[in-house]
């Protein structure tokens, strides 16, 4: 029997929940936020929280994030739960969250018994959460959708506010007083019953966006009137609240004279939810500080918009974080890659001058000098290459691709060395698959260095496997997963999450610089994918990456 802990703020949900998991013996502890779960698990310790993603006071991914910072509960196991139209989105979110398992509202029990019984099971323990730009990127995103979701459902709820019709029928004259009573006992019931559900529905919105460090706002169709902005605009712009209700365009004050007219250009899109901008803005104290706002059109049931809501990020951090790093890259790249071309163009004189057979010593030495020089040089242009792709400003020359050309070409790379250690490589492509749209030099990079790697650390003997077929997945657009697997020594477990960062390598002989799998991480991301890898039951790894099929 183990002790598992339900964070929901749905009653329902968890009710389902707890009797199910209690039927199966279970423990059962029960919390109706993030807050509420925390306490909850500090006091019962359970072996397991399943977890709702997107409730009010804190959500899911924040709640994993202080289960891991606490010692007293990190070893539990988590699984979250989200709603089917977050699943795609929620899933690649909460494997970097460092949470494997998601079951999709409403489960079936045959499901959670089964995915409970397997998250019990396991003998690793629980990994901890990623953090970094694109993390807390995708985080806002999920947030934004949500508000939306809970914005149309106070419309739908303020539509069915509409008179009873009572089907009963006249009666006669001495009649006419429990008639009476019944039309006001309906009123009544039916204005309470949409009052609560109205009340209840405003209230989650409302903990929602005030439990944010982003400010939430909603204005009508005209943009002439705030409807709402939630009190971390005070703390952003440095003015009050009223201000903007007062007046609905005070915020554009405060945008810098530079960016003025390109934010005025997206304000003029915003009716048509074209609206997606980063601006400076400069605070009454002089202080200058970065921007990121997303908006949304919220449409009644006749399609028309009569609500703009949106989202405004202060993203100051990670603009100083981006302009440091494009700084370092440009001094490193004009220090480094200049002298590297000058030595290698210097080697490749000498050995013209030193013929192999009159100067054996010298052309070998010479020779070791060549191979390192431009190795440093590959290494200086992937360092080049991943700042480029994180500041989004690698542009993709994308063209309709076939993906055996290129797995073909990177075994045809790796020929030497896979025929010394004599190791078999093996081609499972689905035959019926479409054309991918892709750059197909960077996906041909990704895919040289995850077989590379493969060859590099499976023993003499055996197997890299390259398979791939439409990901079974559920996805708003058609995807193809690659699968590159060996028959290595494996990824320790405590890796495994950590292995996409930069600057991160294993423990094995004849590691690299550990830019290689943050490069494919990058490149595939660009492109609208995922990566990741999980252990093979037999032994070794297999690397799994997802590309859209569409253009």
């Amino acid at each position: 029997m183990a002790t598992i802990l339900v964070v929901d703020d749905s009653p329902t949900n968890r009710e389902f929940l707890v009797t199910l998991l209690q039927y199966a013996g279970h423990r059962l502890l029960e919390a109706a936020d993030g807050a509420e779960g925390l306490a909850t698990a500090r006091a019962g310790r359970p072996d397991l929280i399943i977890a709702d993603i997107l409730m009010p006071t804190m959500d899911g991914f924040e709640f994993v994030r202080q289960v891991r910072a606490d010692p007293a509960i990190a070893q539990s196991q988590v699984i979250f739960c989200t709603a089917a139209y977050q699943e795609h989105e929620a899933r690649n979110l909460a494997r970097k969250c460092g949470v494997t398992e998601i079951l999709t509202k409403p489960a079936e029990p045959e499901d959670v018994l089964h995915t409970v019984s397997r998250v019990l099971g396991l003998s690793r323990p629980p990994v901890a959460p990623s953090t970094g730009a694109e993390f807390d990127r995708e985080h806002l995103r999920l947030l934004t959708d949500k508000l939306s979701q809970k914005v149309a459902e106070l419309e739908a709820i303020r539509l069915r506010l509409a008179p009873a019709k009572l089907s009963r029928p006249l009666a006669p004259e001495h009649d006419l007083e429990p008639l009476l009573e019944d039309v006001s006992a309906a009123g009544r019931q039916l204005i309470g019953a949409t009052y609560e559900a109205l009340r209840e529905s405003e209230q989650r919105l409302r903990q929602l966006a005030e439990n944010i460090h982003q400010v939430f706002w909603m204005t009508d169709a005209e943009q002439t009137r705030m409807l709402y902005v939630s009190p971390a605009y005070e703390e952003v712009w440095g003015v009050t609240c009223q201000s903007l209700y007062e007046r609905p365009l005070s915020f554009l004050d405060a945008v810098h004279p530079e960016d003025q007219e390109r934010v005025r250009l997206a304000q003029a899109e915003k009716a048509s939810g074209q609206y997606d901008v980063e601006y400076r803005l400069i605070r009454p104290d002089g202080s200058i500080r970065w921007i990121w706002s997303r908006a949304f059109p919220i449409r009644n049931e006749h399609g028309v918009v009569y609500r703009i809501a949106g989202i405004s990020e202060d993203i100051t951090q990670r603009k100083q974080v981006e302009r440091l790093r494009e700084d370092v890259t440009r001094t490193m790249v004009h220090d480094l890659r200049n002298p590297l071309d000058n030595i290698i163009g210097a080697l490749d004189m000498l050995q013209l001058h030193f013929p192999e057979e009159a100067h054996s010593v010298a052309h070998k030495f010479l020779a070791v000098c060549y191979r390192n020089s431009q190795r440093m040089l590959i290494l200086v242009n992937t360092i080049l290459d991943v700042s480029r792709l994180e500041s989004g400003h690698m542009p993709l020359e994308r063209q309709e691709t076939i993906l055996a050309d290129l797995v073909g070409e990177a075994f045809h790379l790796q020929m030497a060395q896979t025929e010394e250690k004599a190791l078999l490589l093996r081609q499972e492509l689905d035959p019926t698959l479409p054309l991918l749209w892709v750059d197909p030099a960077l996906l041909g990079r990704v895919l040289q260095n995850l077989i590379g790697n493969a060859v590099k650390f499976t023993p003499s003997g055996g197997t890299i496997r390259v398979a791939a077929g439409l990901d079974p997945s559920p996805g708003r657009l058609p995807m193809v997963r690659v699968t590159v697997s060996d028959t290595g020594p494996g990824i320790p477990a405590d890796l495994q999450d950590r292995l996409f960062q930069k600057f991160v390598t294993g423990r094995q002989p004849g590691r690299g610089s550990g830019l290689g799998l943050a490069f494919c991480r990058l490149a595939v991301e660009a492109h609208g994918g995922s990566i990741w890898v999980e252990p093979v039951a037999s032994g070794g790894s297999a690397f799994h990456f997802t590309l859209p099929l569409l253009k």
